[in-house]
C-alpha cells in the first residue's frame, strides 16, 4: 500500500517499506535538506541507504561516515567548476583560544593488521601544528609520521622557517641571496 504525505515544499512518498524524499529548494532563503536534532553524542540523525545497506551517515556530534565495499571506495570528491585559476579546498579550523602547539588538522591512514583479530592500525598520519599564536609572529609546521616496527613517530617535520628535518638527522635548507 502506498502512500503520500506533502508539506509545504517537502514530499515523502512510501511505498513497500521504502522511502523517497522530495525536497522543493525555491524558498527564499535557498535552504535545501535541513536536519535539526537535540540529540548529542554518537546518536545517528541522518542515513543514506542504497537499498544494500548504509552508504553515508551523519552523527549528531558531528562525525560523518562514508562506506563502501567497492575496491577503491569511496571517494571524496571536491569539485570546482568555476572558470579560473582557484581550486577547491579541504580547511581544517581549530576555532579556539590560540594555544602554542595546537594540532590544527590531521590526516590519519589506517588499515587492518594480520592478528588473528584483525586489528585497526596507524600506519601514518600527516598534521599540522601552531608552534607559536603569537599575533604578527605566527608560526607552524607540518609533521609526517610512519609506522616502523609498531611504533608511529615523526619521520619528517617541515618547520616554519623551511627547514625540512628528518627523524635520521638529515635537515634540508635553502638560503635565497
Amino acid at each position: 500500500m502506498a502512500s503520500e504525505l506533502e508539506v509545504g515544499k517537502v514530499k515523502v512518498s512510501s511505498s513497500d517499506g521504502g522511502y523517497l524524499a522530495d525536497i522543493d529548494n525555491t524558498n527564499s532563503t535557498g535552504e535545501g535538506l535541513k536536519v535539526t536534532t537535540a540529540a548529542s553524542g554518537a546518536q545517528q540523525i541522518l542515513q543514506l541507504n542504497n537499498g544494500s545497506g548504509m552508504v553515508a551517515e551523519v552523527l549528531a556530534n558531528g562525525d560523518v561516515t562514508s562506506t563502501n565495499a567497492t575496491g577503491s571506495k569511496p571517494i571524496l570528491t571536491l569539485e570546482n567548476t568555476a572558470n579560473d585559476a582557484n581550486s577547491s579546498q579541504l580547511l581544517f579550523l581549530k576555532n579556539r583560544t590560540a594555544t602554542n602547539n595546537d594540532i590544527l588538522g590531521t590526516v590519519r591512514f589506517r588499515g587492518n593488521n594480520n592478528a588473528g583479530t584483525p586489528e585497526v592500525v596507524e600506519y601514518a598520519t600527516i598534521y599540522a601544528q601552531s608552534t607559536d599564536v603569537a599575533d604578527g609572529a605566527e608560526d607552524g609546521q607540518l609533521i609526517f609520521r610512519t609506522m616502523k616496527d609498531g611504533t608511529l613517530d615523526a619521520r619528517l617535520t617541515i618547520a616554519s622557517n623551511g627547514v625540512a628535518s628528518f627523524s635520521r638527522g638529515i635537515a634540508f635548507s635553502q638560503t635565497n641571496s
